[in-house]
């Protein structure tokens, strides 16, 4: 018999909102991509979590999308210690399961940043997002936006319980699980049957680091399906 787990995931609810990015930065404060999206956040360098000016309208804007009907096909999900009842873990999905339209899907850039700050951070995502809308376009699949676990709660399989949800989704709808993945991340998305099917590189230069990174983009097919990742994409 099993025992009960120390953690749950749970759907997050819209009070959960700011504990649940909480984790978010947490995770990534470190992050060169964290940084330059919202770069009110470290108004200095040295700052190792956003400013309290800065979550608080981070967490108006983000209940404000979640009111609204554009964010139907968007998922949170909460990872919780059930002995303290504290979020520790966070993950992010879009579930597309019907075809959309281009008008639907084309990106519309960095839309909450101006100038410079903007352009910046759009040569920064824009291989990366350019090529997840080659590959699916309007196309229905799932989506991995993000998985984070507090740095304290880290290597206890919260990530891999997180990732199952969208996992599951995948095999019962017959869909593709697309992300973009950290190095970090790659072993636990291998271990759960995602493949390689590309890669981005973000200059050194860009990121602020001694030299460039690759991300690798992955796909899980789901069994059901019948045909592997090169055939879907020629459909």
């Amino acid at each position: 018999m099993l025992s009960p787990s120390q953690f749950l995931i749970l759907p997050a609810q819209p009070p959960d909102t700011n504990k649940v990015y909480d984790i978010y930065f947490r995770a990534f404060a470190g992050s060169a991509l964290t940084r330059i999206l919202f770069p009110s956040a470290f108004p200095s360098p040295s700052d190792t979590l956003p400013t309290a000016e800065f979550r608080a309208s981070h967490t108006a804007h983000t209940l404000a999308w979640l009111a609204s009907p554009a964010s139907s096909f968007q998922y949170t999900f909460k990872a919780v210690d059930v002995e303290n009842g504290e979020v520790v873990g966070m993950g992010l999905w879009d579930i597309h399961y019907k075809h959309r339209d281009e008008e639907e899907w084309k990106w519309k850039g960095v839309e909450w940043l101006a100038s410079t700050e903007r352009e910046r951070a759009e040569q920064l995502l824009g291989e990366m997002v350019h090529t997840k809308e080659r590959f699916v376009g309007g196309k229905p699949h799932v989506y991995c936006h993000v998985i984070a676990v507090h740095p304290e709660y880290q290597k206890r399989g919260i990530g891999r319980r997180l990732m199952q949800w969208g996992v599951e989704v995948g095999e019962q709808a017959g869909l593709p699980v697309y992300l973009e993945s950290s190095k970090e991340g790659e072993g636990l998305y291998r271990s759960l049957g995602f493949e390689e099917v590309g890669r981005v590189r973000h200059r050194a230069e860009l990121i602020g680091e001694s030299e460039d990174v690759e991300v690798p983009l992955m796909v899980r097919m789901p069994g059901s399906l019948g045909i592997g990742w090169v055939e879907w994409c020629k459909q």
